[in-house]
């Protein structure tokens, strides 16, 4: 192989691997604004595991319109009756339990993002 086919090779590749992170990191804010901006506060009902292919824990909060995917393994401290609350632009979400606030973070990979 030439050395231009090379060149021309590694530059081909290396666009790809720019471009896809260019698209992921986008995926990536979107979903930190759509964290960020949620706003709820109720008792849990349930704790399930959506059946969309990733078994994503979601909790059924008794005053709510809707779910709330939970992201990290937060999900196995919740009981129901305890109450869980988020405030905007805040990636904190707290439960109540027993009288005791415990504070988790949003994660992303092995990390919180505060």
């Amino acid at each position: 192989m030439s050395y231009k086919k090379t060149f021309l090779t590694i530059g081909f590749f290396s666009i790809v691997i720019f471009v896809f992170y260019l698209l992921t990191k986008r995926d990536n804010e979107d979903s930190y604004d759509f964290i960020r901006n949620q706003k709820f506060w109720g008792k849990i009902d349930t704790v399930i595991f959506e059946e969309n292919g990733r078994m994503q824990p979601t909790a059924i909060l008794m005053n709510s319109r809707g779910k709330i995917l939970i992201e990290n393994n937060m999900y196995k401290e919740f009981k129901k009756g305890d109450t869980l609350f988020k405030e905007k632009g805040s990636f904190e979400y707290h439960l109540i339990k027993n009288g005791d606030t415990i504070t988790f973070y949003q994660q992303s990979g092995n990390e919180d993002i505060k």
